[in-house]
């Protein structure tokens, strides 16, 4: 189940000062889901939605058009929250999004999926405890087409089991101009991985 969900498409929803606790390790198993519709990949002579766990991590360069989904205003804001999650703490998708003062568990391996540009995420504490399936661009904080977005003074916490390997802190897919500053990064054999076209500032 997840906790919270978008069904409806709508912006500017905002969630704070609750507790989501959403037990389980399938890919249904996430805090919350806040996304309004993005536009689909085009590959080949099918399309493939963004949406779609085995899309999400499709670099535009592999596409027809070599272009990124087109994403909306949202204006989505989570903060003063305590997430628990199974397999994914939080999917938020769409332009200048807020995730700040959260603290977000996740049996997982990804604690927030952000898709689009401009998302401001300080202030959180991630905690990845790394069961379940592995993809392989996992990480406590994944970003996708999120040129602009701000990274600061969060903690990253990875609390996986002796013989298991940490992912990436932080994964940059086809993400521009992404400025990360001033985070703690505790277990982690790397803090930031790039994929696709993506530049970023580390401070």
């Amino acid at each position: 189940m997840v906790g919270i969900e978008n069904r409806s498409g709508g912006v500017g929803v905002t969630v704070r000062n609750g507790f989501i606790e959403v037990p389980g390790h399938t890919e249904a198993n996430r805090g919350m889901t806040l996304r309004a519709d993005s536009t689909p990949l085009d590959l080949e002579e099918r399309q493939c939605p963004i949406g779609v766990l085995k899309c999400e991590d499709i670099p535009s360069s592999q596409t027809i058009d070599r272009r990124s989904p087109i994403y909306g205003e949202t204006d989505y804001v989570i903060e003063k929250m305590v997430i628990r999650a199974g397999w994914r703490g939080v999917d938020l998708g769409g332009r200048n999004n807020v995730l700040r003062d959260n603290v977000i568990e996740v049996e997982g391996r990804v604690a927030v999926f952000q898709f689009g540009p401009g998302a401001v995420i300080e202030n959180n504490t991630f905690i990845v405890r790394d069961k379940g399936d592995r993809t392989a661009f996992d990480a406590a904080l994944k970003l996708r087409d999120a040129h602009g977005a701000i990274v600061r003074n969060n903690t990253f916490i990875f609390e996986g089991g002796f013989f298991t390997s940490a992912p990436a802190a932080i994964n940059l897919l086809d993400s521009k101009d992404v400025l990360i500053e001033g985070n703690t990064f505790k277990g982690f054999e790397q803090k930031v991985r790039v994929n696709g076209d993506s530049t970023y500032t580390l401070k």
